[in-house]
């Protein structure tokens, strides 16, 4: 329903070869009998000098710099360009495929998912998880409207394969495209930072990457970005995908979760998240 494969081959036959970032070398798309594709080839990363899935809270800070330095690069790329015509496979946020379906998902389920996780999460953190619910299509309309790039969608550590250059000083590999969407490019940076982060270290890296994806986008020429327009973007990507996320894995049986204490771990670095950086008035 997500049409998560087809974004993934769309990408790697179409895009693949216009990003400035690393990926695996990608060789082709293999098709069934009736040529409807079903997977594709691409270069293997798994060797001596590759590593992926680093731990970046224990690893040194530079590697999660050059994580958003090269994303920064990739979202410069297509800042602002006419991807819609360009690449018409790649689509907004507010596209059919996610509006209304995404909001009309997380209100038909957001009585089960707070009640269900109401024990873990404070009263503060379900009003606004409340809120967020009730503006989710507004949000998903702010996030498709100006300032738009190619996004990957699904940065976190589990996607990056690591090439070691020197002792701690490694080059990323973005892998598992699936989640690609013309959108914004701190959403990328925000999905980051949830997922791949523990809550004890969050406090300390949020105002260094922020700052940092920031000052990138400027020196790889982007103009005409506030810091005010920035900072709604990166609220509203927190109450967007990763949100969605919550509710999705949130509800879902443990039997039918491959990593079952995915959703426990994640549902709190996402509210805590929330806590800190979604203002209750801004919704």
């Amino acid at each position: 329903k997500l049409g998560l494969y087809e974004r993934e081959y769309y990408f790697y036959e179409n895009i693949s070869k216009y990003v400035p970032v690393n990926i695996p070398l990608f060789y082709g798309l293999i098709k069934d009998d009736n040529l409807n594709n079903i997977g594709f080839l691409m270069e293997d990363l798994n060797k001596d000098n590759f590593k992926i899935n680093l731990n970046l809270n224990t690893e040194s800070i530079n590697i999660s710099l050059k994580i958003i330095e090269q994303s920064a690069l990739l979202h410069s790329h297509f800042w602002n360009k006419d991807l819609s015509t360009i690449f018409p496979g790649l689509i907004k946020n507010n596209n059919k495929m996610f509006n209304p379906v995404w909001s009309d998902y997380i209100n038909n389920n957001w009585n089960i998912f707070e009640k269900k996780w109401s024990h873990l999460l404070t009263k503060n953190q379900l009003e606004i998880g409340y809120k967020i619910v009730t503006n989710f299509s507004k949000i998903q309309e702010e996030l498709s409207d100006t300032n738009l790039t190619l996004t990957h969608g699904d940065i976190k550590s589990p996607n990056i394969f690591y090439k070691k250059i020197s002792e701690n000083n490694y080059n990323p590999y973005f892998i598992d495209w699936q989640y690609i969407s013309h959108g914004k490019g701190i959403q990328d940076i925000v999905f980051l930072m949830i997922e791949s982060f523990d809550i004890d270290k969050i406090d300390l890296y949020v105002p260094i990457f922020k700052n940092y994806y920031y000052l990138k986008l400027l020196e790889n020429g982007i103009k005409n970005y506030s810091i005010d327009e920035y900072q709604r973007d990166f609220i509203n990507s927190i109450c967007y995908y990763p949100f969605f996320v919550a509710i999705w894995f949130g509800i879902t049986d443990k039997d039918d979760l491959i990593d079952k204490n995915f959703p426990f771990f994640f549902i709190q670095k996402l509210f805590n998240f929330i806590d800190k950086f979604v203002p209750k008035n801004f919704l």
